[in-house]
Parts: structure tokens; sequence; C-alpha cells
């Protein structure tokens, strides 16, 4: 039987970790990979990994050279953060994308799951079981800007001939790995304070990194075909600073809330950020109104298209995955991997 053979971009990074777990764990797949850095996994096919930048389509072609054909490109790659510097995101996220998109034609690719972000939908206003086309008129970040601008190339690109292309957005993905959460907790124990935006606290959606994985697998082995466009999420919504006080509740470290309302920390940050674009200062600092919006806004993803169009449902509740994160969350911090 003839293997499924998938490429994936952003090798190294947290998704593509626990996928690649999973394909591997069939075999039905043949698994290639790629990534801008050395390989960190162990026991994986040298052959099959292609290190490569795919924002320099001199280097991307080295892939052309290690693989014949590919049935499925799941596309994770990306730059994310809070720059003020527009064109860093172009680069890695548009132009990127675009690299990677004539890689796959070449490679007779038929089809192209590409990983979005809920941050196209993040403004400063309340939003709860947020559709695929609410998006808003500005968006907050350029990071978030240039994955819908990614997102339009595959849309609107009657040149692309793929037979399924699928984009999801999902909700904060979390699960052992996420080293931006583990870092993020790790401030929380060091300052002991939690900062509430909004009372009753703000919900949003989140999605458990087994989720994550059984949604691109749903969406690798659809019978699809043409654009499409989901939110990915568990069912359950949350409040981000229930989570974070049950996990500095769990560790046994006494902290203090501080309740600010939103607009004291969004306006000012608002204006910060203006000046720092203006300036050109490069500065990826939480300083941003990103990070009033995040924790002081309902933004809650309705799943309900990708229930009733690709078949999406949570398999793993939100409390047996948040569990795995805690313990391995507990080992972490225990062992001080992180300095």
């Amino acid at each position: 039987m003839k293997k499924h053979k998938v490429l994936i971009t952003g090798a190294n990074g947290f998704i593509a970790s626990h996928l690649v777990e999973k394909l591997q764990e069939s075999n039905s797949f043949e698994v290639f990979l790629t990534s801008r850095s050395s390989l960190k996994r162990r026991n994986f096919p040298p052959k099959n990994f292609i290190q490569a930048d795919i924002s320099s389509k001199e280097d991307i072609s080295k892939i052309l050279e290690g693989i014949e054909e590919i049935d499925t490109v799941v596309h994770l790659a990306g730059r994310t953060g809070l720059s003020n510097i527009k064109k860093k995101f172009q680069k890695i996220n548009v132009d990127g994308t675009q690299n990677i998109v004539e890689i796959a034609q070449k490679l007779s690719c038929k089809n192209f799951i590409f990983i979005s972000s809920p941050s196209v939908y993040l403004s400063s206003q309340n939003k709860k079981e947020i559709k695929e086309d609410d998006i808003p008129a500005r968006f907050l970040t350029h990071y978030a800007e240039s994955k819908f601008n990614a997102e339009q190339f595959l849309m609107l690109n009657n040149s692309l001939n793929f037979q399924k292309m699928i984009i999801l957005r999902p909700g904060t993905v979390f699960g052992p790995g996420n080293l931006v959460l583990l870092n993020t907790i790790k401030n929380l124990i060091k300052k002991r304070t939690l900062l509430v935006l909004k009372k009753p606290e703000a919900s949003t959606s989140v999605t458990g990194i087994q989720n994550m994985v059984y949604a691109i697998l749903v969406s690798i082995k659809s019978n699809l075909k043409g654009n499409h466009v989901f939110n990915i999420a568990n069912k359950e919504e949350v409040q981000m600073s229930g989570l974070f006080r049950r996990i500095l509740e769990r560790r046994k470290v006494p902290f203090k809330e501080v309740y600010l309302p939103f607009a004291l920390l969004f306006y000012p940050l608002k204006v910060l950020s203006w000046v720092k674009s203006f300036l050109r200062i490069d500065d990826e600092s939480v300083l941003h109104p990103y990070i009033a919006c995040n924790l002081g806004r309902d933004k809650t993803l309705s799943i309900a298209k990708a229930s009733k169009e690709l078949g999406y449902e949570p398999s793993f509740t939100l409390e047996s995955e948040f569990e795995v994160f805690l313990e391995w969350l507990d080992k972490r911090i225990d062992s001080n991997e992180l300095s």
C-alpha cells in the first residue's frame, strides 16, 4: 500500500513535534520535515529532513532535491511576536508561504493545510462565538496582519491548483512542549502577581495539543474539495486568569491579584505602540495593546462550521489535556530546566 507523503514545515515547533509523533505511529504516512535550524528530533530518518529557510527561494529549493512528490503540505513555520517592524513578518509569514506553495506545486501536491492564528480576530471589543468571517477592520499586530495576508494569498489566488486547501485558526494551543506558556507561567511565579483586566473575567477559546493534532489529521483525511477556513478549539471556554490562578495555587505560590480596568491599560499601551512604530523602535516587549486585549477581552470561537463541514469534534476534554500539561509543567519547573 502506497504511503501518504506529508511535508511539515516548522519541524522544530511545538505543534509540529506532536504532529510528527502521531503520524509516525501510523504505517499510512511517510513524513518529511523542513526547518530553518537543525532538527531537534531524535530517531527521525536524516534523509527525510531538509534544513532550509522558507523566506529564501534559493534555500527552500533544496526540498526539491530530496523529495520527488508530496500528497499533503502542513505549513506550520512562521514568525510570531510583537515587533513593530512589519517587514519581519512579511518576509516569513507571507513571502515564506508563497515560497512553500511554489515548492508544493512543483511536487504535485494535492492538499495544502495552513495553520493560521486567532490573532486575526482580536480587537478591543468583546466577542463571543466568533465565526470565520468576523475579521476586524484593523489588526492589532503586524503578526496578525501577516497571517491574514498569507490566508488571502491562499484563498484568492486562482492559479493555485490544490484539490484541497484548508486554513485552520486554532484557539491558544496548550500542552507539553509549549515553551512560550512555560515562560509566561515562570514569570507569574517569579512576580507573584496576577493581573485581572475585566470583571467578570474575560473568556477565551483554547485548543489542547491533542485536539490540534486531531484537527490536522481530520484535515489531511477529509474528502473536502476547494478552499476552506475553520476555527478549531476545545468546546469549553475558559478564563485565562482562572487557569493561571489554578497553576499558582497548585504550585502553592503566594500571590496577589491586581484589578486594573481594561481602558487604563489598553490606551496607554496603544499610545506607546504608536510612538514606537513612529520611531521605528524594534521592541518585542509585552508592553503592547495586544496584551491588554488578549487578557481583558472575551474572544471565544465558534467551531460549528468545522463540526459541520470538516467533521471536527474535540476528542479530548479541556480538563484531561490541562492535567497532562500541568504534570509536564511541574516537571519542567521542578527540574529547573529553564533559567
